[in-house]
């Protein structure tokens, strides 16, 4: 038999749909607020007291004895406690620019695809905020191209946004695309979509386009070739969601697709941030210089830039600060590698890579040196890591952030000698994610090493400054151990954040134990 407690607690979701209710009824029967004088905000303050007082004591009678008449007057009590809040909280006396920043923050935590659905929304609430809404032009600068032709809602944001720099995301995926590459209604929208974007390109800061098919991403290159010089384009990034095709030879397809298109015809003075996916360009005479960012996935072997071509755009670019290669990169030449000296990027922070081979990750290794990275992501990388951890050893002395996923390493002696001297040379690791890895990363933690840089000094804990923890896939017994083994080393973890958790991996005396030593203890979806 349920708890009344538990009843009334099963009830709340009902009770929230009809509060709700209520709330809106009473509010579209309300004239539009106005500013309330002193002493009127003073007694809808008090009045909020008073229910509230009356709400508890409802919510008592309700969990003793939950009849239809007490419950209603609960959600009559807390709906008009709503609306007391709502008439009392002073948002429209607050100065227009805040108000305005106050909106742009909103816009700010929510993805694209939300974006023109919000605006519409804070319009909607008040004369207002309607005209300090349209007022503002950067409001409405951050445009996704979501809707169809003849695209009346992204034509509205073009003309409310004026001669702001746009920021545009189109994006052209169709849930129910079977894969079939002659799809040509994703042609026909794509074209028309461009006929829009293409005489904004010169007052466009950022572009960022997805699309399913070759035809539909070929389409969008060659009309932005031939568009006005974006002069102000910051960031550019291009998805195609379709098959990289890999096969090497005279088979690669499509065969048109062999000429590659010249990123905005050669010219963008100001782009620094490139994302290309499942597509590539003409890697010669495309716009490749003083990036900031560099982000390569999906390609065809043949089709990734050649190491000349990479070579120059590192040496063209030496405020770059992140690089990307996920099943994409620089073409695989080795036995052209002794050849050419390492570029040195001085001020590369975060390097990521996934979904290659290890030789192909050591080669790219090779290319470069990053003697400022701050953050390394290695995540499916295929075969035996032992041989590329010892290249890793001592590259990233400054490394704060190390992330691995899937990571595997047969456990054995050497190999845990191995992993160790690679712990040893960050120092300054502090946050480390984990997915799918091998155990013996564990014991090389545990263990302590003499400073380098004090060799008469005791023994010290391996990555002394270690003090987050993000896992997920792991043998969570050996996380335990870990985490406490730690701490009595006095170098605990501080943050311990474990993913895909059930409820009974712990029993409750362990969980006790972590949460005593670890000052903060999140699980994340956990499972029954």
């Amino acid at each position: 038999m349920q708890s009344p407690a538990t009843s009334l607690e099963a009830l709340e979701p009902k009770l929230l749909k009809d509060e709700i209710q209520f709330f809106e009824t009473w509010v579209r029967a309300l004239p539009e607020p106005q500013e309330q004088p002193i002493e009127a905000i003073v007694k809808l303050m008090l009045g909020n007291q008073l229910l509230k007082r009356d709400i508890a004591v409802l919510e008592q009678s309700a969990r003793e004895l939950p009849t239809q008449a007490v419950l209603l007057q609960l959600c009559i009590a807390r709906a008009r406690r709503r609306i007391h809040l709502w008439m009392t909280f002073p948002i429209n006396r607050l100065p227009t620019e805040i108000l305005l920043h106050i909106f742009e923050l909103a816009l700010l935590m929510i993805p694209p695809t939300r974006m023109t659905i919000t605006r519409l929304s804070l319009i909607h609430v008040c004369s207002q905020w309607r005209a300090i809404a349209l007022s503002r032009p950067s409001l409405w600068s951050n445009i996704p191209v979501i809707d169809r032709s003849p695209f009346r809602v992204s034509q509205m944001c073009f003309s409310l946004a004026k001669s702001t720099p746009l920021v545009l995301w189109v994006d052209r995926r169709d849930p129910t695309w079977d894969g079939n590459e002659d799809a040509q209604a994703q042609a026909v929208d794509m074209n028309a979509i461009m006929d829009i974007v293409v005489p904004r390109v010169g007052h466009t800061r950022e572009i960022h386009l997805t699309a399913d098919t070759w035809t539909a991403t070929l389409i969008a290159l060659s009309r932005l070739r031939d568009a006005p010089a974006p002069l102000l384009l910051e960031s550019f990034s291009i998805i195609r969601s379709g098959n990289p095709y890999v096969q090497l030879g005279p088979g690669f397809t499509p065969a048109e697709f062999h000429t590659p298109v010249v990123l905005f015809g050669g010219t963008a003075p100001r782009l620094t941030h490139v994302r290309l996916e499942g597509v590539h360009v003409d890697w010669a005479r495309s716009p490749l210089r003083n990036l900031h960012s560099l982000d390569l996935r999906k390609m065809a072997m043949e089709v990734m830039i050649p190491l000349p071509a990479f070579r120059d755009m590192l040496r063209g670019s030496p405020l770059l600060k992140t690089i990307t290669f996920a099943g994409s990169g620089p073409k695989w030449m080795p036995a052209e590698l002794p050849a050419w000296s390492r570029v040195t990027l001085a001020n590369l922070l975060t390097l990521n890579i996934a979904s290659v081979m290890v030789e192909y990750a050591e080669y790219v290794l090779d290319l470069f040196s990053a003697p400022r990275l701050r953050q390394l992501s290695l995540a499916k990388i295929r075969g035996f890591y032992a041989s590329m951890v010892k290249k890793l050893t001592s590259a990233y002395p400054e490394l704060t952030t190390l992330i691995l996923d899937e990571f595997y390493i047969q456990d054995t002696p050497e190999s845990r000698e191995v992993i160790s001297k690679w712990m040893r040379s960050m120092p300054k690791l502090r946050h480390l994610k984990l997915r799918n890895f091998s155990g013996c990363l564990f014991i090389c933690l545990l263990s302590k090493t003499q400073p380098v840089e004090h060799p008469r000094r005791s023994l010290t804990v391996v990555c002394p400054h270690l003090e987050s923890l993000h896992l997920e896939d792991v043998n969570y017994q050996a996380v335990y151990n870990f985490v406490l083994g730690r701490a009595s080393m006095n170098a605990g973890i501080r943050c311990l954040i474990l993913r895909w958790v059930q409820t009974d991996m712990f029993t409750s005396e362990q969980m006790m134990l972590l949460r005593l030593v670890v000052p903060s203890v999140i699980m994340e979806d956990h499972r029954t």
